[in-house]
């Protein structure tokens, strides 16, 4: 055995062994035309396999028979679809997990077992740090509304002081005007 295969066994014993694959679609949805050639679907269900299977493929076909196409859109279907089984996955693990007959890791609430300890203490610590920011912002936020009541109060307090003022120099309160001798006069006032 050499290096290459060494690699290569390596790399099937690490993929996940939950991951079943794909069933190869009949036809590609993500291509952009009424119906693909048949050597461009082909080429789609070659190439999604392929990928599925995590193997290293060649393709090759004549000039002018949409092998980009095929190629984005072959890659885009398998995309997909393994993000839709991805998540039914999780739905299904979700399930398994709130059922406490169905659960066989009873130590591990809420975290999957794939998950590596590092990644959970880092999705921890950044949920942590978000919970922070969030209190701090609204800190802040409830600091600025303190500081505008209290803007607010002391220019009610300072026109209510010049207010009694005027009251007690005789003027009147609301008109501005200063009575006396049965005319009345403006008053102006530089603030």
């Amino acid at each position: 055995m050499d290096l290459w295969d060494s690699l290569f066994d390596a790399d099937k014993k690490a993929s996940r062994p939950q991951e079943k694959p794909l069933p190869v679609p009949e036809s590609f949805p993500a291509f952009p035309y009424p119906t693909p050639y048949s050597i461009q679907t082909d080429f789609m269900q070659q190439l999604f396999q392929c990928i599925d299977q995590r193997k290293v493929g060649i393709f090759e076909s004549p000039t002018g028979t949409g092998k980009s196409l095929s190629m984005i859109c072959g890659a885009v279907s398998w995309l997909t679809e393994r993000e839709k089984a991805e998540q039914e996955q999780i739905e299904e693990d979700q399930k398994e997990q709130s059922n406490p007959q169905g659960s066989k890791n009873g130590s591990k609430s809420g975290s999957s077992d794939d998950t590596p300890d590092w990644v959970q203490q880092h999705r921890a610590l950044s949920d942590a740090a978000i919970e922070r920011q969030e209190r701090e912002q609204r800190r802040r936020e409830l600091e600025e509304r303190v500081e505008r009541i209290r803007i607010r109060e002391k220019k009610m307090r300072e026109n209510l002081a010049r207010k009694m003022k005027r009251q007690a120099q005789g003027l009147a309160p609301s008109s501005g005007f200063r009575s006396g001798a049965g005319q009345t006069k403006k008053m102006v006032h530089y603030t």
